[in-house]
């Protein structure tokens, strides 16, 4: 998923989400995000990290439910 602040080469984001077949029958999950763009610089990214990580918690628990 690509989403652009107001436009393009501002605040750009892309958000990707893979999910990998193991050999054993489980399933790996891998989530990416990459910012572009003038503003990025001005915005401080580690909290948007820190909430993909506890969704990530999140989503395994319940799965493993």
């Amino acid at each position: 998923m690509e989403r652009s602040f107001i436009f393009k080469g501002l605040f750009d984001g892309k958000h990707s989400f893979e999910l990998i077949p193991n050999p054993d029958g489980s399933t790996t999950f891998k989530q990416s995000e990459l910012f572009r763009g003038i503003l990025v610089r001005l915005f401080h990214l580690d909290k948007t990290k820190n909430g993909f990580e506890q969704m990530n918690v999140a989503l395994k628990k319940q799965c493993e439910q």
